[in-house]
């Protein structure tokens, strides 16, 4: 019974965490940590994305794989390992393999884990219009969570669709993306493909200087 008791609570717990966590807000779409410990340790390897990847790279994976230890039926941090291999450089060496063994575990993924994988997977091997079809899943299926929005925008730029660009930085993300740095260098580029010069000078001109 003490067992079991303790095992129930650090599944409250993580469960708790999780609720407050925008990346784990859809239950039906998106795996959830059966422990606080593997939550901890994700969360831990989440928070060196976008360093410099000398440097801290390292880390997040040791984060990464604790995370895996803690609770081998999480998949978030499984498919994190495989983003973290392309942000190296190690895909062919490292990515390939994790790749793998996801698709080969006999694990059924929710659809936001699927989309996520394949998106990576795109990447890796250079698959452009599979890189923005599971981009354009992966936000149906989580738009909330931080960074798919920047996901799909990338791709859609990945595959030529400049206008496509503009409208969903417009209409879709909106308010939202405002303040971000990465919202109006978009819609510089996006603009300057279509040759509209002068409202991708003041895309420009509205960049936050920080």
């Amino acid at each position: 019974p003490t067992r079991v008791v303790a095992e129930l609570r650090e599944r409250v717990m993580a469960g708790y965490a999780a609720h407050f966590d925008a990346r784990f807000h859809n239950y039906a779409t998106v795996s959830q940590p059966a422990n606080y410990e593997a939550y901890r340790a994700f969360v831990a390897g989440n928070a060196f994305q976008g360093s410099d990847p000398v440097s801290v790279y390292p880390k997040a994976e040791a984060h990464l794989r604790r995370a895996i230890a803690a609770d081998s039926g999480f998949m978030a941090p499984r498919i994190r390992f495989l983003m973290l291999s392309l942000f190296m450089g190690q895909f062919t060496s490292r990515g390939e393999s994790a790749y793998a063994w996801l698709r080969g575990s006999g694990r059924r993924l929710l659809p936001a884990d699927d989309a996520a994988l394949r998106l990576y997977h795109a990447i890796g091997v250079g698959d452009r219009r599979a890189w923005y079809d599971a981009a354009v899943e992966l936000y149906r299926l989580a738009p909330d969570v931080p960074g798919n929005g920047g996901a799909r925008v990338m791709a859609t730029g990945a595959v030529g669709r400049p206008r496509e660009v503009i409208s969903f930085l417009l209409d879709t993300l909106g308010a939202r993306e405002v303040n971000r740095r990465g919202y109006w260098n978009y819609l510089v580029v996006a603009h300057h493909e279509l040759g509209q010069y002068q409202k991708a000078t003041e895309a420009y001109e509205r960049i936050p200087r920080f």
